[in-house]
């Protein structure tokens, strides 16, 4: 047995830090990860999990995460994208904490948990089968079964596991049938995951640990519990193993650290049996009522003192709402990054502020948006920082990013001249400005898109802050404060939309084929665009 596969695997708890009046209660907490008695990771709760593609944060570089380490403590991957080779690319990685080493996250630093498929990804697929899971990768659809499943966590060893579970992604609405049959698989691979021997001889031995479960049963409310209290119950392995029959397990949930809500499979399916038009989606406070009344079905029988993880939230609205209605602990930053992905800068907080220096655009309903749409064209002589601040340098903007506070180690020297003055250089770096990144997104940088990542992780690390400020010092002031939220801030995201809208436009200008539609579009071009000749030229 190797150094690596010796080692004690981590440890995750969860411990509440307040009394809570009832199982949905908002509430404190603290996730801790114990690696060895002197290395620990923590993180608060209400708090915030980093979505990534392929274990990497969309837009940043390695160097980017490790240097914003204590922003993005936790990291969330999904495995389905890794097999389109086989075997897989992670499991090939040697020495100690593999997937930590494979994606440059080191591991004194980063918490790393793992599902097979991403949360957030709802395109169509085939349907799963009874031993087996679909995930789509770049070369296409490949299956999973559980005993592979099982190997690649014991060969990547991630710090959480999160169960494979049977959420159909199919065209909605599902039949009891096919919701009962995704209940009872999912069940049974978690049994499987949890018990430690498997029929394949190859990964025999000790239990996967840390392990956080999706809560199932649709848009039914009586489906939602009945998988729960199965988590409840023991289950036998005589009918999975062999005629040789086993004690029964402990229950289930005994083994179990936390439990997960994935919004966007259910958000899908809640168009549909609503009957929910996309433009009626705007009205995100009747959907996130119905999603959070689901979770509370789900979380009732099941013990309040076990972490409670949400992905693909879309606005801070719905994390809010969640962690008054239901008690969420942590939320993915899916949301988040998808508005830097289409050049919305955050800005905003909670408790409310009064400031009302470079606020964000207002709608005729008086409320704010979120952040600011940076493609705006109100935005390319605006020399303030994300935040509003003046163009001073050396101001503290009032945020850690790397775009409202960039540092250098040292002067970037370009000549022996600069070399003999080196004394005399400004260290001090100003802010990036909204005109720069304005400009940046236009001509169709990335780099635009790494500032403004940084910029909205950072914005919602401190939303969180002022959520668990406000539970701790003014707690009866929290349903107040999240009032005040709802009634200055735009719920229904309309930033969101309008800024896909101008991505769109000029990813059609800068991105990918531009010049084949530009020659498409010439006046009296003859001939075809000058990309298939060149295409037909490199095939001959």
């Amino acid at each position: 047995m190797s150094g690596a596969t010796a080692r004690s695997p981590p440890v995750l708890s969860f411990k509440l830090l307040t009394a809570s009046s009832n199982s949905f209660s908002p509430r404190l907490g603290i996730v801790q990860l114990n690696r060895s008695s002197a290395e620990t990771i923590e993180v608060l709760t209400p708090g915030l999990f980093l979505h990534t593609s392929r274990g990497h944060v969309p837009h940043l570089s390695g160097d980017h995460v490790n240097r914003m380490a204590k922003h993005m403590p936790w990291l969330h991957a999904s495995f389905e994208g890794f097999l389109e080779t086989l075997p897989p690319t992670p499991t090939l990685q040697p020495g100690p904490n593999p997937l930590h080493t494979f994606i440059g996250a080191p591991a004194s630093r980063h918490i790393i948990s793992l599902s097979f498929r991403d949360p957030a990804d709802v395109r169509e697929r085939p349907p799963n089968g009874e031993n087996y899971l679909t995930g789509l990768t770049v070369r296409g659809v490949r299956k999973i079964v559980p005993t592979s499943y099982r190997s690649y966590i014991s060969a990547v060893q991630p710090d959480v596991v999160v169960a494979l579970s049977d959420i159909p992604f199919t065209s909605p609405p599902y039949s009891q049938k096919r919701v009962t049959k995704s209940m009872d698989r999912s069940i049974r691979w978690l049994g499987d995951l949890l018990r430690g021997t498997l029929s394949s001889k190859e990964i025999e031995g000790a239990p996967v640990k840390n392990v956080l479960v999706s809560l199932l049963g649709g848009t039914n409310h009586v489906a939602r519990r009945i998988f729960s209290e199965s988590l409840l119950g023991p289950l036998e392995e005589g009918r999975v193993l062999s005629s040789t029959r086993h004690e029964k397990l402990a229950p289930l949930d005994d083994r179990i650290s936390g439990y997960v809500l994935e919004m966007a499979s259910l958000r899908m399916e809640l168009a549909v049996d609503h009957f929910l038009t996309p433009a009626s989606m705007t009205h995100a406070r009747e959907q996130v009522h119905k999603i959070s009344t689901l979770l509370q079905a789900s979380l009732s029988p099941l013990p309040m003192d076990k972490l409670r993880a949400v992905h693909s939230a879309m606005s801070p609205q719905e994390m809010l709402h969640l962690i008054a209605s239901c008690g969420v602990d942590l939320f993915d930053s899916y949301w988040a990054q998808k508005a830097a992905d289409w050049g919305i800068a955050l800005d905003f907080s909670f408790p409310v502020t009064t400031e009302e220096h470079a606020e964000p655009m207002r709608r005729l309903d008086g409320r704010r948006d979120v952040g600011h749409n940076l493609y705006d064209s109100v935005f390319a002589y605006d020399f303030r920082s994300f935040l509003g601040t003046g163009t001073e340098v050396g101001l503290n903007t009032g945020c850690a990013c790397i775009a409202c506070s960039p540092s250098f180690t040292k002067p970037i020297l370009h000549g022996i001249l600069e070399r003999n003055n080196v004394e005399n250089l400004d260290e001090e770096a100003t802010f990036f400005t909204r005109a720069y990144v304005h400009h940046l997104l236009h001509t169709h940088e990335m780099s635009a898109h790494a500032l403004l990542v940084s910029h909205n992780i950072v914005v919602l690390q401190e939303f969180f802050a002022g959520v668990r400020s406000v539970l701790k010092h003014n707690p009866q002031r929290f349903a107040a404060e999240v009032a005040r939220f709802e009634a200055e801030y735009d719920g229904e995201m309309r930033i969101m939309e309008e800024a896909r809208r101008d991505w769109e436009t000029v990813d059609l200008a800068r991105g990918k084929g531009r010049l084949a539609r530009e020659r498409k579009a010439e006046p009296g071009a003859i001939g075809p665009p000058m990309g298939i000749v060149a295409d037909n030229m490199l095939g001959a």
